[in-house]
């Protein structure tokens, strides 16, 4: 398993990137108290070394891009109208469906009802090499550069620099449901 996450906003669905490529879905089955998988799917694209699932509209991260699926997970497609010739290194999904990914050129974002990628506004320092990206449970999006951390309350318009304590680079982030976010650096 390289990546497992729920569909956004649906904690009844899960999905499980492997490593060869291939993803299973599982559901919850309450008579069953578990997860129970559905099936196994394997895309119309090759997506071994593929890093991170995550969305509604599923995005994989891999090699620098992003693919999507917007139908059964069968079909994938480069996902790159506005940010092709960028390396994108994390993506997420906020609890809106927009997703949002971190570039070597900044910040941006998709409508949910889009495939064309905006870029968000610049955090206050060289908006480059943006390493992560994570929206937490409440909409905030947190995101790091080397030795920096800031985050954004207002949909990537403004961001403030919350990097105190933040000498290593922030590799990920996770949250709990209380709000708190936890940070994991590499």
């Amino acid at each position: 398993i390289v990546s497992a996450n729920f569909k956004s906003n649906d904690y009844n669905i899960f999905f499980i990137l492997l490593s060869d490529g291939n993803i299973i879905t599982a559901t919850y089955s309450a008579q069953a108290s578990k997860y129970v998988v559905q099936e196994q799917i394997t895309p119309n694209i090759t997506l071994t070394g593929a890093q991170k699932i995550i969305g509604d509209a599923i995005y994989v991260l891999k090699s620098g891009k992003i693919y999507a699926s917007r139908d059964t997970l069968k079909t994938w497609v480069i996902d790159s109208i506005n940010i092709g010739k960028l390396y994108v290194s994390d993506v997420s999904v906020d609890t809106n469906h927009y997703a949002w990914v971190s570039t070597d050129q900044g910040i941006y974002y998709q409508h949910p009802d889009s495939s064309i990628w905006r870029k968000a506004a610049p955090i206050p320092v060289t908006f480059q090499n943006v390493y992560s990206i994570f929206v937490d449970r409440r909409n905030r999006i947190f995101a790091s550069r080397p030795g920096q951390v800031f985050v954004s309350t207002d949909k990537g318009l403004s961001w403030t620099n919350i990097s105190t304590g933040a000498s290593e680079t922030i590799a990920s982030f996770g949250d709990d449901v209380f709000g708190n976010v936890y940070a994991v650096s590499n």
